[in-house]
């Protein structure tokens, strides 16, 4: 349970950081 609370975390962590660099990128002029 645990180690699957773990997982949980770093997947929603991971998906922050994507959706952060996403929106980073867009909201930077190319």
């Amino acid at each position: 349970m645990t180690k699957n609370k773990f997982c949980q975390a770093a997947s929603d962590k991971l998906r922050e950081d994507f959706v952060g660099k996403i929106g980073w990128v867009l909201r930077t002029p190319l």
